[in-house]
């Protein structure tokens, strides 16, 4: 195994306006007072755990090998869900066992730990508040070098959750949004390489024919969605210095369509 980096990213839906973030910080530091801690996103739609994996996916790959990536994104608390320790692709996870990890380790071997909360010896764990008194402390040991065996007992199998995946129908494609970022991009689920399919893409959603393809937003028209290859592998719909979200009136997991030529 790949030697701790110091590093914890923070993912959460925990938001800014409570002592949430601020208390699993302390829990991480007390533990390793010299980690470097870095957000991701505190903003994941509250329980929603296709919005934190996807985030998760995506970032944690720019990160040196050895980093520890703390994703909590946890409506189970309190119920039978493990809490989980995870090394693969050379990084560490601790996350509940919600499949929020599985996306982006998918095509990589793991080791799995079932994080005993008994290390953290003389510890008051609440019952709803287990990314403070749990997760937090365990990411700040992992990352100042506690060998990952020594949390708990190995994990065979951890829970699957993998993004949807466009099906084949006699028009085409069938697909829907896998996420809508800040900007209002839509990003599908359509990989990028599906594009080489076809000579003249179409792609329908809320009745919005999409028929135009670019590379770069600046050769764009403006107030047209169009088709761009996006940054996470992704098909999106953009509208340049606008929202596609609002032009298109979509949200998270609505029908689209992929015809063409």
């Amino acid at each position: 195994m790949v030697r701790p980096s110091g590093i914890i990213t923070i993912i959460t839906d925990f938001g800014h306006d409570d002592y949430f973030v601020g208390a699993l910080k302390g829990a991480m530091l007390t533990q390793n007072p010299g980690a470097r801690l870095v957000d991701v996103s505190h903003d994941v739609l509250p329980g929603d755990i296709r919005h934190g994996a996807y985030i998760l996916a995506n970032s944690y790959p720019e990160f040196p090998p050895g980093t520890v990536h703390y994703c909590v994104v946890d409506p189970g608390v309190g119920s039978s869900r493990k809490p989980l320790a995870i090394y693969s692709n050379e990084h560490y996870f601790v996350v509940p066992d919600n499949g929020i990890v599985y996306p982006g380790i998918a095509e990589f071997p793991y080791k799995a730990y079932e994080i005993n909360p008994g290390y953290l010896s003389g510890a008051d764990i609440s019952r709803t508040f287990h990314g403070r008194d749990i997760f937090a402390p365990t990411s700040g040991l992992l990352s100042s070098g506690l060998d990952i065996s020594e949390l708990g007992e190995q994990v065979e199998l951890i829970t699957h959750y993998a993004f949807p995946e466009p099906e084949k129908i006699e028009t085409g494609l069938k697909g829907e949004v896998l996420h809508i970022d800040r900007f209002g991009n839509i990003v599908t689920n359509f990989e990028n390489g599906i594009l080489k399919y076809f000579d003249s893409p179409v792609l329908m959603a809320n009745d919005f024919k999409v028929e135009l393809v670019f590379d770069y937003y600046h050769e764009t028209p403006g107030n047209k969605p169009f088709i761009i290859r996006g940054s996470a592998g992704f098909l999106e719909i953009s509208v340049r210095d606008s929202s596609a979200k609002m032009k298109l009136g979509v949200g998270v997991g609505a029908e689209l369509l992929l015809t063409g030529e």
